[in-house]
């Protein structure tokens, strides 16, 4: 397994972009996710690793900015006072509220 595939902490994630620190406890820990429930107090996750819901979920974010980045935007978002970022094909307004997903 790869480093990138196994990101231990933010320092680690920032080598390869934006990375977003999120509670465990807002993401449901799936098949795919080697873990326990009570063993991860964080995921560290990329942005290509998030993706909005079509239901709402726990982790509710609000968009705070949008960049474009050639083919997608990647967008910038706060939940709490943590940033959250994750990549999507279009830009999204400024204020508004989300609910992601991930792959983990």
């Amino acid at each position: 397994m790869a480093i990138y595939d196994n990101l231990d902490n933010k320092y680690q994630a920032d080598f390869f972009g934006e990375a977003s620190v999120i509670d465990a406890a807002l993401l449901p820990c799936g098949e795919n996710d080697n873990t326990s429930k009570n063993a991860k107090k964080n995921h560290i996750l990329l942005p290509h690793q998030l993706y909005i819901s079509e239901v709402k979920t726990p982790l509710e974010v609000t968009v705070v900015m949008s960049f474009y980045q050639g083919n997608h935007y990647l967008i910038q978002t706060i939940q709490g006072e943590n940033n959250i970022y994750f990549y999507h094909p279009l830009a999204l307004k400024k204020g508004t509220t989300q609910y992601l997903t991930a792959t983990l």
